[in-house]
């Protein structure tokens, strides 16, 4: 009688841990952006000398923040399979024809290490981002008229944090350019137009944690994004946003 007692006292802790662990696993935040800004067109600024809000600086490789950055970078299995050479490995070149690129420039110089390249191509240009400055290119190879360099405050609230991610909606034809930010503040903005050198709708979003190593992805139902924080998948109002609504929310 007493085991069986036990039993029950236990199933119960068990389905109340579970359904405090589902309920909170299954919470769902809105967000609405914080700040909102229409920036003047890009191509009426003045082309400016990029620079990094933080000194150069190589993370060390002992480092916690490396540790953290590379969790398994020191791990090794000296019982993994295969042993000795790797049967799988190709030794010879395959017999396809060598498809060499249809045009090549060079692109902006990183100030930073790691330099957190990022780019995105459309219909007629290439916007790269590289740690805080952006510069837009022709597809031809040349700088665009109105394309910069500008530093990625002179677009995003004044915050030139870095890691930024540069895509292109095709779905709608705009260009999204983001960043993290300081108080766990992250930064999105959207071209008004097809013309990455136009105007942008700028959008602030506040995190409950700081949200490192942004990754977007875009559908059409919403911009989609992850961090380096606890489980958290953010889904923004691509449609509002698009418009310019500076009511435009977020759901995580």
């Amino acid at each position: 009688m007493k085991n069986f007692a036990l039993l029950f006292l236990l199933l119960i802790l068990g389905n109340w841990t579970f359904s405090q662990n589902t309920s909170d696993s299954t919470k769902v935040e809105v967000i609405t952006c914080s700040a909102f800004k229409i920036t003047k067109p890009l191509s009426e600024l003045a082309n400016e000398t990029v620079s990094d809000s933080i000194e150069f600086q190589t993370i060390k490789p002992e480092s916690k923040d490396h540790q953290h950055r590379i969790p398994f970078m020191g791990y090794k299995n000296k019982s993994a399979l295969p042993q000795g050479e790797d049967p799988a490995a190709q030794k010879t070149a395959g017999t396809k024809l060598l498809q060499l690129p249809l045009v090549s420039w060079n692109g902006q110089p990183g100030q930073y290490d790691p330099p957190d390249p990022s780019g995105a191509a459309g219909p007629n240009h290439y916007v790269q981002a590289v740690n805080s400055a952006y510069k837009i290119y022709t597809k031809t190879g040349g700088t665009a008229s109105g394309g910069g360099p500008f530093n990625l405050g002179t677009l995003l609230f004044g915050s030139n944090e870095g890691d930024p991610i540069v895509l292109y909606d095709k779905f709608a034809d705009r260009w999204v350019v983001t960043e993290f930010g300081t108080a766990n503040a992250f930064y999105i903005g959207i071209s008004k137009t097809p013309d990455p050198t136009g105007q942008y709708y700028t959008y602030q979003f506040n995190s409950p944690q700081f949200p490192d190593y942004l990754k977007f992805s875009i559908w059409v139902d919403g911009y989609y994004m992850t961090s380096n924080q606890t489980p958290r998948v953010f889904v923004f109002e691509r449609n509002q946003m698009i418009l310019g609504n500076s009511a435009s929310r977020s759901i995580n």
